[in-house]
């Protein structure tokens, strides 16, 4: 059952608190024309395996993990100290507003199947990132916060 087919039994348990009250405000980033090598060594500078990759104009243009380095990336042949961030980052990325509810986020990541979201204020601009944990914090309701774990764990 998804968070929002529980929601929808219990419609009591909407909060009303907004990402921009539980995201992470301090989100990490860095060029899309960085090397491999560049975004692995600020991912081991702040202790992470995401970051925004943005353009010239701090634009957002994708995320790259980790994972994305070596699977899609040093696996595929490319050189960590002279292919960049944009040959391999994920273009099509799902973003939430600041003003939007938790539980519009948690309907963004449920129905994407994804762990985060990039948080944009109406303008565009970057605010920051909230991910599944970030909400299970928040989250009053009992049944929404075990369904938030069980999709956690498809991760693990």
């Amino acid at each position: 059952m998804s968070v929002k087919e529980l929601k929808r039994l219990n419609p009591s348990s909407k909060t009303m608190e907004y990402v921009r009250d539980v995201m992470s405000s301090d989100p990490h980033t860095v060029s899309e024309d960085a090397t491999f090598l560049e975004a692995t060594q600020k991912m081991v500078q702040h202790d992470c395996g995401f970051l925004i990759a943005v353009d010239i104009n701090g634009k957002v243009t994708g995320v790259i993990t980790d994972r994305d380095i070596i699977v899609f990336g040093v696996a595929q042949g490319f050189q960590p100290n002279k292919s960049v961030v944009s040959d391999i980052m994920t273009r099509e990325i799902v973003t939430c507003y600041d003003d939007e509810t938790l539980d519009m986020a948690a309907d963004h990541i449920s129905e994407n199947d994804i762990r985060r979201l990039v948080v944009l204020d109406r303008d565009e601009n970057l605010k920051g990132v909230i991910s599944i944990v970030d909400m299970l914090k928040h989250v009053e309701d009992d049944s929404i916060n075990i369904e938030i774990i069980r999709h956690l764990f498809k991760y693990a």
